[in-house]
């Protein structure tokens, strides 16, 4: 344990420093302002808390400073850790590694169960430095490592795709809030058997009715013959008469609002629908790009699972990296966070708890959407699911399980380079139960 905190939350290490020893350098990286503190392997301080911005100044105050402890203290082995807080991180990781330093990652939730050990609730900076340097000596990090080019492009892209499908789906649910009440029913659902479209997003037609920008009391009083001539008009000449006039007595039939309100949410859902098709051209963009970078991993391989689209495939490999860096799947459990936690007192000794969710959340949230698409479609992972369900598991259990196959699956698929075969990954199976 490190050593105890002062009534006013101040670290109070030793000053004692073994000469030869390496210095640990623990960074609390912030949007602006970071904070610093060096250490020895006895947990000897050797430069208290220092604080330092994020210009070209303060990285070169903290590597003075680094300099200066190294020369004194007759050292080359210097080891940095910093918490991967966001993005915040992510430019002094990148100046530091240029300088040759080894720098260790450390998950937030982690440093926050060893500051949690001994303060009880209290958080301050020097605590969070004591924290990640309790982390350090742990061995509680991750080493940073170079990543090659097309995975860090691929993880740029994948994350930026992911944000740009999430605000996509925020901006149809607001399209479809301005449509209920412009033209409510337009849909057809399970208790509405009267609407037009089952796909409003999908559907050629009902994309070409909302780009026609008019209300449905408008329509109501046109021909056929003259909501064809629109369509044509903005180039839907796949729309008919037949349509066309389906289209017109359902909006006969709408109780739909008016007046002003009615003009207000029509030039509402015009402008969504502008924007919406910027967003689906945006991300249509992305994904090509994604596909070719994709091509040029071992993910092609994963392709072959049925149910697993490239997009997610894509998203693993993004957040994974180069997989020939890894020694065996359980590594890849632990980065995602789907190791179970253990608890152990006395003779007690439960190994089969909740996971930790210490680990990569984008990789975590990747691998549970992966687990729903292929336990639905591959026959290995519906049975897989099956299993866990008909012993009155949790779907989301289930989920964890399928994913954490999938995992050992595919980590094996791309070292080898071969594609899935569910008849080998089921012989295997019962070998592995023979064997018990």
């Amino acid at each position: 344990m490190l050593k105890t905190m002062t009534k006013d939350r101040k670290p109070t290490f030793s000053r004692t420093v073994i000469i030869d020893s390496p210095l640990y350098v623990a960074i609390d990286v912030a949007k602006y302002y970071h904070k610093a503190m060096i250490f020895d392997l006895d947990k000897n301080i050797v430069e208290p808390p220092f604080g330092f911005d994020i210009s070209k100044e303060g990285f070169n105050k903290l590597i003075e400073k680094i300099t200066v402890n190294s020369k004194k203290y007759k050292t080359d082995s210097i080891v940095v850790g910093m918490e991967a807080t966001g993005h915040y991180h992510e430019t002094l990781l990148e100046h530091l590694r240029t300088k040759g330093f080894k720098v260790l990652l450390f998950n937030p939730y982690a440093t926050f169960k060893t500051r949690a050990l001994d303060i009880d609730y209290v958080k301050t900076d020097e605590i969070d430095l004591k924290a990640i340097g309790q982390a350090m000596i742990l061995g509680k990090g991750r080493e940073a490592s170079n990543e090659e080019a097309v995975y860090k492009e691929l993880r740029l892209l994948t994350r930026f795709r992911r944000a740009k499908n999430h605000a996509r789906s925020v901006l149809k649910n607001q399209m479809l809030r301005d449509l209920d009440r412009l033209w409510p029913g337009l849909m057809k659902e399970p208790h509405n058997t009267k609407g037009l479209f089952t796909n409003l997003w999908q559907s050629k037609i009902a994309r070409e009715l909302l780009k026609l920008g008019l209300l449905p009391q408008q329509i109501a009083d046109m021909a056929s013959k003259e909501l064809v001539a629109l369509f044509k008009k903005q180039g839907a000449k796949f729309v008919g008469p037949i349509w066309a006039g389906k289209i017109i007595k359902h909006a006969s039939g709408v109780m739909h609002c008016g007046g002003m309100e009615a003009e207000v949410h029509q030039h509402i859902l015009n402008t969504n629908l502008k924007v919406l098709e910027d967003m689906d051209k945006l991300i249509e963009a992305l994904d090509n790009k994604t596909a070719v970078l994709l091509d040029k991993t071992p993910g092609v391989y994963l392709l072959s699972i049925q149910g697993v689209s490239f997009v997610r495939i894509a998203e693993f490999i993004a957040e994974i990296g180069n997989p020939y860096k890894y020694r065996d799947p359980g590594e890849w459990v632990k980065l995602a966070g789907l190791n179970s936690s253990r608890y152990q007192s006395g003779k007690v000794d439960r190994k089969n708890n909740p996971i930790t969710k210490v680990g990569n959340s984008y990789l975590r949230a990747t691998l549970f959407s992966i687990a729903r698409d292929i336990s639905r479609w591959e026959p290995f992972f519906i049975a897989l699911r099956d299993k866990f369900c008909t012993k009155g598991k949790h779907i989301q259990v289930a989920y964890g399980a399928v994913a954490n196959k999938f995992l050992r699956i595919a980590f094996y698929l791309m070292l080898r380079k071969q594609n899935f075969d569910p008849n080998y990954e089921k012989e295997k199976e019962k070998m592995s139960q023979n064997n018990h």
